[in-house]
């Protein structure tokens, strides 16, 4: 498978607050649409041994490594490294919106091997949080009658069961200078991410929600076993986000119902 009292003169301040009620429940509605999320930050220091992934706040909440296989591939140096993509530069606006800086503004996590006798052979382990669901984007994927970095596949586990990766969107992004745009297919009964044939150019991204992992030793994994095979090596990006949650909708009653209170008293 491929893939929302009659009005009475002695309740007159009531009225008074309606339209205020109205402007609230009108305003959550709109946020719906857009999901606030933590786009976590690569911190210093980043090995491919060893790398982890901040909050806003500056804790670390995700610890990885990049590993090759044996003979098929070396970690190009300077890599892991950092990378954001602006709002302005997405083809449509994505469902996600990062929470510090108020747009649908992305960090990313750039992995590049150097192959060693045909394809690199490499993938990227992270250990994440347990029931909490996370958001995951990636691309960038590179494509060519030349070669390519043919597909990733995903996986999200614990000792004791598997996440599961929902599809939310796949959309190009480009400044004029770095292009993201070439098409991805999305195979969700093999949980696998791959380019186009015919497609020539760096690909867009693909973003999912993963259901939150229950159970011990969480795990986030991006495997790619067929990279490119020549040049400078294979590159991916990726990155991941934790949702921020929302003023509750009790709470703004509750805000409301007070403002009236206050109204009336006056």
């Amino acid at each position: 498978m491929n893939t929302q009292v009659t009005p009475m003169k002695m309740m007159r301040p009531k009225l008074m607050v309606a339209p205020f009620v109205v402007a609230l429940f009108g305003i959550g509605n709109v946020a719906s649409a857009v999901t606030i999320v933590d786009w976590l930050q690569l911190a210093p220091g980043a090995t491919p041994s060893s790398f982890s992934l901040t909050d806003d706040g500056g804790g670390a909440v995700v610890s990885g490594s990049l590993s090759t296989a044996p003979g098929e591939g070396i970690p190009f140096p300077g890599y892991p490294s950092m990378a954001t993509l602006t709002a302005s530069g997405w083809s449509t606006p994505p469902a996600f919106s990062d929470s510090m800086a108020g747009v649908p503004q992305v960090s990313l996590v750039n992995v590049r091997v150097v192959p060693q006798s045909g394809a690199a052979n490499y993938q990227i382990e992270m250990t994440v949080p347990a029931n909490v669901e996370l958001i995951l984007v990636v691309g960038g994927l590179y494509a060519s009658d030349a070669g390519s970095t043919n597909s990733v596949i995903t996986t999200a586990m614990t000792d004791s069961g598997s996440g599961v990766f929902e599809l939310v969107e796949m959309i190009g992004w480009s400044n004029g200078v770095k292009v993201d745009t070439q098409a991805l297919t999305w195979n969700e009964s093999l949980s696998t991410l791959s380019t186009v044939p015919g497609s020539e150019g760096e690909s867009g991204y693909a973003l999912f929600r993963i259901s939150p992992l229950v159970g011990e030793n969480p795990r986030l994994l991006l495997s790619v076993p067929e990279g490119l095979g020549s040049g400078v090596g294979d590159e991916i990006s990726f990155g991941v986000a934790v949702p921020v949650p929302e003023p509750s909708v009790h709470l703004l009653l509750a805000a409301t119902a007070m403002l009236g209170c206050l109204r009336r008293r006056r």
